[in-house]
Order: structure tokens, then sequence, then C-alpha cells
């Protein structure tokens, strides 16, 4: 059957969609971390991502903050 005119469709939202549920962290980093930061990424056995590097390293060095309290 086919849709009756007065159907009404939902509007979509100006801009651009939603692309993920977790707030977005810029930093700047020197060439010597980012390039550090690459050959810790490349010696991992996954061969993580750039990004998904950085957020491992963080929960480490916040994972041995904790040992210290």
């Amino acid at each position: 059957m086919a849709r009756s005119k007065s159907a009404k469709r939902k509007k979509r939202g100006r801009g651009r969609p939603a692309t993920g549920i977790r707030p977005i962290a810029g930093i700047r980093l020197s060439h010597e971390t980012r390039a550090a930061v690459k050959k810790w990424a490349a010696s991992q056995r996954d061969k993580p991502t750039f990004s998904e590097a950085v957020r491992r390293l963080i929960d480490v060095g916040l994972k041995s903050l904790n040992e210290f309290e």
C-alpha cells in the first residue's frame, strides 16, 4: 500500500551526522614524540593505528601512576 500524502517524513537535521559517541581530544605532539609513538606502534604484534597507539600509551601511563599511589 502506498503512503498517504499526509504521512510526514522525519526531517533530517542540518550538518554533519555524528560519527562517534566519545568526545574528541586533540593534542599537539612534537615530531620526536610522534615518531616515538609510531615506532612503538610498529613494534606491537597487532600493529595499532596511531590513534589507538596513543590511547594505549595513555592507559599504560595512567595505570603506572596508580601503582605508585
